[in-house]
């Protein structure tokens, strides 16, 4: 999957109408060359949108998205939230 496609599939999946910035798909273009990369951008910025794409470009799971769901999970959980 190309960078185009990925960003029709998120759009199909959330709903929601977007443009990625360019910051954003430079981040998202060095993930996919599997270099190392650090992307500190402000809040409202569109940082997830830079842990979802890549995945889907590469056919695999984002850590960072793994550790996040997990971390909701455990916190529901902890909250009386039965979440499996």
């Amino acid at each position: 999957m190309n960078l185009e496609q990925a960003v029709k599939v998120v759009r199909e999946i959330y709903n929601i109408p977007f443009e990625l910035k360019s910051e954003q798909m430079d981040i998202i273009k060095t993930i996919v060359e599997k270099e190392s990369v650090i992307g500190i951008p402000p809040t409202g910025f569109g940082k997830t949108l830079t842990y979802v794409v890549p995945p889907l470009i590469l056919d695999q799971v984002s850590c960072d998205s793994f550790c996040l769901m997990l971390i909701t999970i455990n916190n529901n959980n902890r909250n009386g939230c039965c979440v499996q």
